[in-house]
């Protein structure tokens, strides 16, 4: 008898485990956000890279610490204009912006690890996004350096974004 109690609980507690993943990694919003590039430096074009410095990051040589500069910035790209504005014409992005919305994530960066999505929700048109830098066992620091992560999201009805890089 107790054995079976055991096995039942050990049941239990295998479809409880799923049923929180499930609810947690399977939302509707976290399966329609990709990052797409996770590190498009190389991508963005030069006027719109010198028209966007952020704090912390190192140009030329020397460390930009200017205090009325932000510490990141968000960019959201709702059409064909924007999108040249913002990338080279080396780009091969193919974006239908009746149906998706561009996100562009600008930050001080000190590695080049990969990010993945570890939350991302809506509430009140505003999208969430919790991003995790993967874990590496290599020493792999560099000169902090502006990076830039483009994030595509299925859907145009977004009104703004704020991204949390762990």
């Amino acid at each position: 008898m107790k054995k079976d109690l055991t096995i039942i609980f050990c049941i239990l507690s295998v479809f409880s485990v799923f049923a929180v993943v499930c609810l947690y990694g399977c939302s509707d919003v976290y399966k329609n956000v990709r990052i797409v590039n996770g590190d498009a430096s190389g991508l963005i074009n030069e006027d719109f890279y010198a028209d966007n410095y952020i704090r912390g990051a190192h140009y030329s040589g020397s460390e930009f610490d200017d205090p009325d500069y932000p510490e990141s910035r968000t960019f959201m790209i709702n059409d064909s204009e924007q999108l040249n504005s913002v990338f080279s014409s080396n780009t091969d992005l193919e974006i239908d912006f009746q149906k998706e919305t561009l996100i562009v994530y600008s930050y001080t960066a000190i590695n080049h690890r990969d990010l993945s999505i570890k939350k991302a929700s809506v509430s009140d048109g505003i999208l969430k996004l919790e991003l995790k830098t993967k874990n590496s066992f290599r020493p792999d620091t560099c000169v902090p350096y502006q990076r830039y992560v483009v994030i595509r999201i299925n859907g145009t009805d977004i009104q703004n974004v704020e991204i949390i890089i762990e």
